[in-house]
């Protein structure tokens, strides 16, 4: 995706949907992670940046429910919105800049103490396998606004 559409997903929330009313408490800035690979201008290696994160809040949209994770606005300001930001630098790189989504499922727990099955299996939604943790992880690439993204599309969604 673009920059441009990173920073309006990241201003409107990421949101996650899950087939049952996960226990707010689990979802947390432990358990809902979103990170960035920054590529250190020295060395060229990778350092995974957790994005701050302000709030998550639970919802429902039809029959799903939701978690919806919302980034501090003092981050968004300083590192998205400025143009010396590290991270909009880093989309000028070939590649783009990675972000990674992350559920740690055996830390997220319904109403019934069960865990989230979170094992993305194929790039196939519902996640799962059957079995009772498992993370859910993606990822996708960020380039600058006046590339056209390759791969997948997300459509601001999770």
């Amino acid at each position: 995706m673009t920059f441009d559409e990173f920073l309006k997903m990241i201003n409107e929330g990421v949101t996650v949907y899950f087939d049952d009313e996960m226990v707010e408490g689990s979802l947390n800035p432990h358990t809902f992670v979103i990170a960035y690979l920054h590529r250190d201008s020295g060395t060229g290696t990778y350092i995974r940046k957790q994005i701050p994160v302000e709030a998550i809040r639970s919802g429902k949209a039809g029959d799903c429910y939701t978690a919806t994770l919302y980034a501090r606005p003092d981050w968004i300001k300083d590192e998205l919105e400025t143009p010396n930001s590290e991270l909009r630098a880093d989309t000028r790189y070939e590649a783009g800049v990675d972000v990674e989504i992350i559920l740690r499922g055996s830390r997220i727990w319904n109403k019934h103490q069960k865990a989230l099955d979170g094992d993305y299996l194929e790039n196939r939604l519902p996640t799962g396998n059957g079995t009772q943790g498992g993370d859910f992880f993606d990822w996708f690439s960020v380039v600058p606004s006046e590339e056209k993204p390759k791969g997948k599309s997300y459509e601001g969604q999770f």
